[in-house]
This record gives structure tokens, sequence and C-alpha cells, in this order.
């Protein structure tokens, strides 16, 4: 072989090594110290891939760290002024043990983090969640309704996009916008209030109908609590012009009646109710669901439009009745507006 051959393979052999990809899916040290210098970045690359520390320890400056597995802390964790970050929201991560952070930080939409039971987390310096619209971050503890702790001994912190449950924050603020309080949290944890909601379809189309009829929709609008607290639905609707909208009395001449129901069984005219202490019609000016108003009667409250928990969904129903008699031939739109409060 002639020395040209020999140098080409040598060449070939350390291209090769310089591309592998490392065979570790997990970071873990037994009893020893590692030290990062200054501006080091480490990333586990696999999708699930843990850091932990066994009776060892590790030693930070100013690294960055990236997981998207479980942060493990037996050990010693001398933070510098290091971040660690999760990511990957393809899969849950969990905290285990107590650990000092100097950053703590995740910006991945979506991701569930996990909290040991009983485990406190302190972070010194700067707490960063960043989630989306509609793709929250989410903080847990291991065990439902059971507590986990965070510390911010040095200031008040500020996140974004969130929903945490069962936590306290142990010495100063986390103000939470664009976040859900999803509950057991201290009044450490402060949510701004949303309130939101969503509605699909965005119409109901009753057809060609008889005058001096009644006509039960076939289908219910889907009313969703897109807002952080618990909410409470009005109803009021614009009548065409041309029409007048009667509540208590049978509709006339040129006169109609719309009711609506929040309930999850198929509606049927018996279920609307009219006059009495409660009524089901809707009025040209606002008013509010209540145990009675806008509500199958026999239906708890998971059904009705008041005290709708976050996320939650509630079905309307319409029923309209139609005028004796009308000059009007074309297509007519009663408008129908639903309004979203806190609940008192």
């Amino acid at each position: 072989m002639t020395n040209f051959e020999k140098k080409l393979k040598y060449l070939l052999f350390i291209v090769f090594l310089f591309f592998a990809r490392p065979l570790y899916a997990n970071f873990e040290i037994n009893g020893a110290t590692v030290t990062f210098n200054n501006n080091t970045e480490f990333r586990i690359v696999e999708n699930s891939g843990d850091i932990r520390i066994n009776n060892g320890a590790i030693n930070c400056s100013q690294s960055l760290i990236f997981l998207s597995g479980n942060w493990e802390n037996q050990g010693s964790f001398n933070a510098g002024t290091s971040t660690v970050t999760f990511e990957n929201n393809t899969t849950a991560s969990t905290v285990l043990g107590n650990t000092t952070f100097y950053n703590l930080a995740c910006q991945t939409a979506g991701k569930t983090i996990f909290f040991t039971t009983g485990s406190t987390q302190t972070v010194t310096n700067l707490f960063t969640l960043t989630g989306a619209t509609g793709n929250l971050i989410n903080l847990r503890s291991s065990v439902d309704t059971q507590k986990w702790y965070i510390d911010f001994p040095n200031g008040n912190q500020t996140v974004d996009y969130i929903n945490v449950k069962d936590s306290d924050a142990l010495h100063n603020t986390v103000t939470c916008s664009n976040s859900t309080n999803s509950g057991n949290n201290n009044s450490n944890w402060i949510f701004g209030t949303i309130i939101s909601i969503s509605v699909s379809p965005s119409g109901y189309d009753f057809g060609v109908v008889l005058k001096t009829s009644t006509n039960v929709a076939t289908s219910s609008i889907t009313v969703t609590n897109d807002g952080n607290v618990n909410e409470r639905y009005s109803l009021q609707l614009a009548a065409p012009t041309g029409w007048i909208c009667v509540t208590d009395t049978v509709p006339g001449i040129e006169e109609f009646r719309m009711c609506g129901n929040f309930q999850t069984a198929t509606a049927q005219s018996s279920h609307f109710v009219i006059g009495g202490s409660f009524s089901d019609a809707i009025y040209t000016t606002s008013r509010v669901c209540s145990t009675g108003d806008f509500s199958k009667d026999d239906e708890g409250e998971g059904a009705k439009g008041y005290n709708v928990p976050s996320g939650q969904d509630r079905y309307l129903w319409f029923r309209f009745e139609s005028p004796t008699s009308t000059g009007l031939t074309t297509q007519q739109t009663i408008t129908v507006t639903i309004t979203a409060e806190e609940q008192p």
C-alpha cells in the first residue's frame, strides 16, 4: 500500500468519528464530580433522556443544560449561573429530589412537568416559562391533589401561558399571564382573570317554518369556557326588522318567541318553560342563566349555563315559535348573543 493510500484511509476514519451520533440516552453520575466549563452547552439528545445525580455532583458556571426527560438530584448540583431548560412536548418530565437552580426554564408549548410530592425547588434568578395560546405548559404534582413547592428567595417572577395545580410558592410571587389556575395553589401564584368563550357552530338554521308553528332545534350549539375561571352565561337577542319579540305571551301577527336551554338531553318542546319563577324565553335585554332560567330543570349544575369550569362545554338548544301571520317573505335572521362573566 502506498503512503497516499494509508493517509486516505486515516482521513476517512476521522471523518466517520466526527459525525457519529452519541450513543447515550441518559446522563448519570454515581459518586463522581463533573465540572462544566464556562459557556458549555450540554444537551441530552434522546427524546426521553434523563439527568440523574446519584451521590455525586455537577459543578456549573455559565453552562446551558437541556433535557427532555427527568431531572433527578440525589446528590449535589452547584448551579453557578447556569440555566436548566426542559424541552420536547412529546414526553412529560418529572423533577425528583430538591434542587437549587440559578435559571429554570421551559419555552416549549404543551410541555408537562411533574414535581415530586413534597419536594422543594429553589430558583435564585429567573423562572422562565412561556407556552402558547391553547397550548399551555402544565406544572403538576406527581400525586394529584398533594402539594409540591417552589421558592424564589431573590424576587418575584413572571410567566406566560401556563397551567398550574397543587403548588405553593414559598417566597415572593409568580404572576401568571394568560394562564390557568387548576386549583390548590397558594396566593403567591397570581393569575390574571381571563373571560373567554367559543361557540360552535356559529348559528342554527330552522329552515322553512310554517306560521303559528313551534320549531325545536334538532342539534345544539356547543359553548366552551376558554377562560381560566368559572363562568356564567347570559342570553339576549336582536329581532329582525319588522318582527316583534314577545316573551310571556303567545306570538301574534308579526310576533315571534325564541327560547333557549342549556342541557345535555336532546331538546323537546316540553323542556322549555315560560312564565312562573323561571323562564327560558330569550329577551331583547340580557338575562343570566340560573338553576331554572335557560336550563332543563331536572338536569344538574354540570349541564347548566352557570358556574361553568374552565375548559368545559355546555350545549345550548333553541325553540322558535313563529308569527301567526307576516308580510315578510324572505329569510329572517335572529341574532342571539351569549355573554360570559366570572361566576359571582
